[in-house]
């Protein structure tokens, strides 16, 4: 009873209670999180969820191809199920996030979490550190009072996305630092790898001689790592930068798939490795990533994106994995908060007192869908049934 019986497809709007600058499309001001939401119910009735983030309603054709690919098809025929998704990306679409939904079905067929079916040799992880991933640029007297807000969490790193001026980054680690105290830890997004801006005049990228005088800039300040800081396909001058800095370089989260974290690992590109399995050739392509990370001695802790069920499938993944170095937990004060951003679930992934994150134990992704928001704020775009 593990073949897709029905299939659910929603375009969800949730009002944000105020606007945003998100980091990663510079000079927008976002009003409110979309989504768009697939649900995947078998023969048995047990039901699998995943969602992507959109800016608007771009993936409503979908509703003409899922059918389809996917309607009848059994949830643990992967093979035929990334030929569909390897396809529509061959077409230049990126819908990889769909993965998520048949391994949700995986998991509750199988009554296990998620992240024991990613396990050799399964066993229980309860919680996982993690550092708080910061989502906007903000002034520095305003960033400076999130890092207070989030320390009173339990929560010791931080996770900023830099302006882009050296002089001004520095001056900001500095003022972490400084407020902070000499225990938190400092994770860096350069945000050099690929540029999306709105409404401005985008900053040059850097080159490889100002990504190496940065990095020695900063040394002293011991951040845990410096993500996207050179363009995400100047491989050789990734590599030459990793060998010639301490400071642990990462990357992965605007990769495609296997084909190019391929090339990163030829070339000693990376230490981190951070594919976001919503994004980044899906959880397969992740899983790969994963494996190839502990054989070659590197570290993996993946991205997690915009919304609820990227978090959740990339913490699965994280808690299958070794792990060193922290994992990826977006928040911004009072802007971004668990309660926004899981709004479609029906219990927010929220901290424990400590600052560690529970990774759910019941059967797939662990979690329930909040059935009076969807209705409140999402749109049926296809509901069909073999």
């Amino acid at each position: 009873m593990s073949r897709v019986q029905r299939i659910e497809l929603f375009h969800v709007e949730l009002p944000l209670p105020e606007a945003i600058s998100p980091f990663w499309y510079r000079g927008y001001r976002q009003e409110k999180q979309v989504l768009t939401l697939v649900r995947l119910t078998t023969e048995g009735g047990l039901q699998g969820f995943s969602a992507g983030w959109a800016l608007g309603k771009e993936r409503e054709g979908l509703k003409d191809w899922l059918p389809d690919a996917f309607l009848g098809v059994d949830v643990f025929d992967i093979h035929t199920i990334r030929q569909h998704l390897n396809t529509q990306y061959r077409w230049g679409w990126n819908n990889y996030w769909l993965e998520t939904a048949f391994w949700d079905l995986q998991g509750k067929i199988k009554e296990k979490p998620l992240y024991q079916l990613f396990m050799a040799k399964p066993e229980v992880v309860d919680e996982v550190r993690v550092y708080a991933a910061t989502q906007e640029y903000l002034e520095l007297e305003q960033r400076l009072r999130s890092v207070e807000s989030i320390q009173s969490m339990g929560v010791d790193a931080l996770g900023v996305t830099l302006y882009g001026n050296p002089e001004e980054d520095l001056r900001l680690l500095e003022e972490l630092r400084n407020t902070g105290g000499e225990d938190l830890l400092l994770i860096l997004n350069a945000g050099q790898a690929n540029r999306a801006w709105v409404g401005e005049e985008p900053m040059s990228i850097w080159k490889l001689s100002e990504a190496l005088d940065f990095a020695a800039s900063i040394e002293a300040l011991e951040v845990e790592w410096l993500e996207n800081p050179l363009d995400m396909y100047a491989y050789g001058d990734l590599s030459v930068l990793r060998s010639e800095s301490t400071l642990p370089i990462a990357g992965g989260s605007l990769y495609a798939g296997w084909h190019e974290f391929k090339i990163l690992m030829e070339n000693n590109a990376l230490d981190v490795y951070r594919p976001d399995a919503t994004v980044s050739g899906g959880v397969t392509n992740a899983l790969q990533v994963l494996d190839a990370c502990v054989r070659r001695d590197l570290f993996f802790s993946p991205h997690c994106g915009r919304n609820s069920f990227s978090l959740l499938i990339n913490l699965h993944l994280y808690a299958a994995c070794p792990r060193k170095f922290l994992f990826e937990y977006p928040l911004e004060p009072g802007r971004w908060t668990p309660a926004i951003r899981d709004a479609l679930l029906t219990e927010p992934l929220t901290l424990s007192a400590d600052g560690t994150l529970p990774v759910p134990q019941s059967a797939g992704l662990g979690v329930e869908l909040d059935e009076e928001m969807l209705q409140r704020h999402g749109t049926l775009w296809l509901d069909v049934e073999a």
